[in-house]
């Protein structure tokens, strides 16, 4: 936040409000009372989601600052995050493609033409990526959800739209005592902050949350289990991934209206 604000005072700030989000402080060091009825223990900790939380954030820092002042190893930092990240979980592997897609737009648009650079961040997603898919079927460790993925299950579940949508922004919205105000300071920031929503630095952000949030969504239509139970049991984990990303996306915002700027822009 500093790096790219030049404010230490909004990195400071930012980082604070995030490190009393409850939902991060369950996964990271458990709660001395049970903050929602959904939780049936007071901590997570040692599980994989906050780690998996702390990749997308760093992945999406990286490319935010490759986009911005196209230094190879920023690309390369960020594919290898991309890369922890979908070693940890299914989701990541997801994000991964996002994050990928991003950075190739951004080593090919702008007259970059950075073929090497694109190359090499291929190189960490190939490592981590390829060896654990090849194990994973050779014990014939399939995924439920890819037979789903036909056009024929999604437009017959699509009605399903109707109760996911509410229950996700019943969460991230209307619990604050689980997810903090995160989700209303990026909501309020964005809306606020209309005209420089598709700036070089936030575009990277919100492409990267809210391709992630439609993947999750994807998901819920064309789940085979019963849609209630999946969704009691597994969004407030899928939150927790975005919230550090949510947390800087809205103090990048913040801060750009409160006219702070780094160095660099200012030049």
């Amino acid at each position: 936040m500093r790096r790219i604000t030049g404010s230490r005072t909004a990195g400071l700030l930012f980082t604070a409000l995030l490190s009393v989000t409850p939902l991060v402080l369950v996964h990271a060091a458990g709660f001395p009372v049970r903050i929602d009825t959904a939780y049936a223990v007071k901590d997570y900790t040692g599980y994989a989601d906050l780690a998996l939380s702390a990749y997308f954030l760093a992945a999406a820092v990286f490319t935010l600052l490759y986009a911005r002042e196209g230094k190879g190893p920023f690309a390369f930092i960020a594919a290898l995050m991309l890369a922890m990240g979908a070693w940890t979980k299914n989701e990541g592997l997801t994000f991964a493609l996002l994050g990928f897609l991003i950075l190739a737009g951004s080593a090919l648009l702008k007259q970059r033409r950075d073929y090497r650079t694109l190359a090499l961040a291929l190189v960490p997603l190939a490592l981590f990526i390829l060896p654990w898919s090849v194990y994973k079927t050779l014990l014939g460790l399939g995924s439920e959800y890819v037979q789903n993925m036909g056009p024929g299950v999604f437009f017959s579940n699509l009605s399903r739209l109707g109760r996911i949508i509410p229950y996700i922004a019943g969460f991230m919205f209307m619990k604050p005592g689980v997810t903090g105000l995160v989700w209303w300071a990026y909501a309020i920031s964005a809306l606020l902050g209309l005209r420089n929503i598709l700036s070089g630095k936030t575009v990277v952000l919100h492409g990267l949350i809210l391709g992630q949030l439609g993947v999750y969504v994807f998901v819920y239509i064309i789940t085979p289990v019963d849609l209630k139970w999946h969704l009691d049991t597994s969004l407030d984990r899928l939150v927790l991934h975005l919230i550090p990303l949510g947390m800087f996306a809205a103090a990048l915002h913040l801060s750009m209206m409160a006219g702070y700027s780094s160095p660099k822009d200012r030049r």
